[in-house]
């Protein structure tokens, strides 16, 4: 029997949301944790992977916020990509990949109908873009994307290839290390990736991941 597709719009009927900040936020994440693709946990680890950086970069206390919350959401937008390419094991074809590329527009329209309006939406459209041009979904180049979605890109990156994923084991922290170095100037804002790896540099211990993360969630409770 097919499985049944939810409308995902449907799932945020009454969920009062507000500019930068939802009063349902725990609700939200257990949406899309429930799509499964070791999202398990993972909009956490990105929202304190993102506010160490952010907090090592002096943005103020709202803008960590912000950021803590779009990195809740980011992937709110795969409630609208079908299951048999979400978890897809194997190698996606180019028309699949297509397919996934929309979640970031599927995001911004879905929160737009959970009430928010402000940089957030800007925030959670622009973190699959790219310091050289090269992202998705408009293309946008260096500082035409809002900093707080380059700091989100690098840590949804960070956090990507530490878990587990269909397609993949995890990787250790110096494979993740040298991809950020080789990355750096192309896919991600190279004055992040080096605020990034200030913050790992003299961390060797299995957790390191975590241990960013932990100290990104004490910047933003402080």
């Amino acid at each position: 029997m097919p499985q049944r597709q939810v409308d995902p719009s449907a799932q945020l009927q009454g969920i009062d949301a507000s500019a930068g900040s939802f009063a349902q936020l725990p609700a939200l994440r257990s949406l899309i944790e429930a799509k499964g693709c070791g999202l398990l946990g993972h909009g956490t680890r990105v929202a304190g992977i993102a506010c160490a950086v952010g907090a090592r970069a002096g943005l103020p206390k709202s803008e960590l916020e912000l950021l803590a919350t779009a990195a809740e959401v980011h992937d709110i937008g795969k409630l609208g990509v079908p299951d048999r390419i979400l978890l897809k094991a194997g190698r996606l074809t180019d028309a699949e990949y297509s397919v996934i590329q929309q979640h970031p527009e599927i995001g911004r329209d879905l929160l737009r109908l959970a009430g928010v309006r402000g940089n957030l939406l800007d925030v959670v459209l622009c973190h699959h873009e790219r310091w050289d041009g090269d992202g998705y979904p408009f293309r946008r180049r260096t500082t035409e994307s809002p900093l707080a979605a380059r700091i989100l890109s690098l840590a949804d990156t960070v956090d990507a290839m530490a878990s587990d994923r269909p397609y993949r084991a995890s990787q250790p922290m110096t494979r993740i290390v040298g991809e950020l170095e080789r990355c750096s100037g192309t896919q991600f804002d190279p004055n992040v990736v080096d605020l990034f790896l200030g913050l790992a540099r003299g961390i060797r211990s299995d957790g390191w991941v975590d241990r960013i993360a932990a100290t990104g969630a004490t910047q933003l409770a402080a």
